[in-house]
């Protein structure tokens, strides 16, 4: 049997079974569909949640149903094939609304919205000429249109970055806590997780903790207050020398577990590379501590392993290292990204965002929104302000949408709960992808801001060795 109804769509079943008469009411009904499945907007008497794709994507087809019955309802009784018409529309319509059960309903019914709109545009074209019906025929053919424009948007909006070895999805959007105290760390983690419960549609909220941060305690007190884990993706990472060992590592794994409450940690990293390629002893004991984390990995205590502050070159020797990559290569490299500073630890070192895309291991950018360790704020860049203002966004926003076009997970950090939300729900605020113009012209700001030491690390992105240069 099919679930119940919420009571927002019992209302709308409801009210699609009223006999409304007239042209207005379906020129109202289908300019609603339009303003649904163009931009999301749904009518002022429904009380779903705006950002719940799956619920608009329902309204959507209760609308177009509720259309369909409308021509039923207001076709002339003498016309038999504009009432025939409709009650084709209809037919079909109900037919569609029988996978509403289905847990790929979603992108099923987007995929669908294109045909019902074609299929409630032809039946307005068989109404009669009298009605005058020019004005929802072109309302009808641009739902048509929009729609297929929002379907591709929404298939291309990506909410998870894929750990391909060890299966596992992470959240392109997070909550960094680094340098909060463990009051801000336990509020700002509440108020992540309390974003998380009202947005069931999408992913577990990305946490990140570490043992150098001393707020694992802390986090784990969210937790416990928001009802346990179940709405977060937690990761925490081994930062101490002392840990650096194979029983170590397994105490420090532990010692999380414990803090957090939980008997699962989905992403743990090394929190630096410890000096291993130029101190054989840090080696050894990393190469202990590794094997650790690879058994815990394999036990299902950790979902994935990752690591964290490596440049380029100890990225590529800790995956070729047969006691280290040579095991299992990392799943993330957490790194400082920004639009300053593209993951490099220090002036000058090659490309580390390239070294993991080559070898497959996914960046998490920490520190994406602020300005350290240089002093330039990104709020107040001048050309990203532009650029914000272009697409009628925030600063912020802006760049956490360039994050996700460049495949990377984002975990800024705030102790703001307003903040922390605003960025966990910044998808929703900038759902088209970054034109490539727009991208280049974020790409090319550290030629702008960086020293001659840093622009061989960087994207030539205005083309000053050779090309055609984007234009804006």
């Amino acid at each position: 049997a099919a679930p119940p109804r919420r009571p927002a769509e019992a209302a709308l079943f409801d009210g699609a079974r009223l006999a409304l008469d007239g042209h207005t009411a379906l020129e109202e009904r289908v300019a609603e569909f339009e303003g649904i499945v163009l931009r999301g907007e749904l009518p002022s008497d429904v009380t779903l949640p705006e950002d719940d794709a799956g619920a608009a994507a329902a309204v959507a087809e209760q609308y177009a149903l509720y259309a369909a019955r409308l021509f039923r309802a207001v076709a002339p009784p003498d016309d038999a094939n504009a009432r025939r018409f409709a009650a084709a529309t209809e037919e079909h319509t109900l037919a569609a609304l029988d996978v509403h059960h289905d847990p790929r309903r979603l992108d099923w019914s987007l995929r669908e919205l294109p045909r019902i709109a074609k299929n409630l545009r032809g039946a307005i074209s068989a109404l009669p000429a009298s009605w005058e019906g020019k004005i929802v025929v072109e309302a009808a053919g641009a739902a048509e249109t929009g729609v297929k424009s929002w379907w591709r948007g929404r298939k291309a909006q990506r909410t998870t970055v894929p750990l391909p070895r060890a299966g596992v999805e992470l959240p392109v959007l997070g909550l960094g806590t680094c340098w909060l105290d463990e009051h801000e760390s336990e509020a700002s983690v509440g108020a992540a997780l309390a974003w998380a419960a009202a947005h069931p549609a999408a992913p577990p909220v990305h946490i990140d903790s570490a043992e150098a941060y001393r707020n694992e305690a802390a986090v784990g007190r969210a937790l416990a207050q928001s009802g346990g884990p179940g709405r977060a993706f937690l990761a925490s990472k081994l930062s101490d020398r002392a840990h650096l060992s194979y029983d170590g590592a397994k105490a420090r794994v532990a010692e999380t577990l414990r803090f957090f409450g939980v008997e699962t940690v989905d992403l743990y990293s090394l929190h630096s590379a410890f000096n291993f390629l130029n101190d054989a002893k840090a080696r050894a004991d990393l190469a202990g501590a590794w094997r650790a984390l690879v058994e815990l990995q394999k036990k299902g205590t950790l979902r994935a392993l990752g690591v964290s502050n490596f440049n380029a070159v100890e990225l590529r020797a800790f995956a070729e290292d047969p006691a280290l990559g040579g095991i299992w290569v990392p799943d993330a490299l957490q790194n400082k990204v920004d639009v300053y500073r593209r993951g490099e630890q220090e002036p000058g070192e090659d490309d580390v965002l390239a070294a993991a895309k080559e070898l497959d291991i996914a960046v998490v950018a920490y520190s994406s929104l602020s300005g350290w360790p240089r002093g330039v704020g990104a709020r107040a860049d001048p050309l990203l302000r532009q650029l914000a203002a272009r697409r009628g966004v925030d600063v912020p926003t802006l760049i956490l949408r360039w994050h996700v076009d460049a495949g990377h997970a984002a975990i800024p950090r705030s102790r703001d709960a307003g903040h922390v939300a605003e960025n966990l729900d910044a998808l929703s605020r900038a759902r088209e992808p970054l034109a490539p113009a727009e991208r280049a012209a974020i790409d090319a700001i550290p030629h702008l801001v960086a020293g001659p030491r840093n622009r061989p690390a960087t994207a030539d992105a205005f083309r000053v060795r050779g090309g055609a240069r984007p234009e804006l």
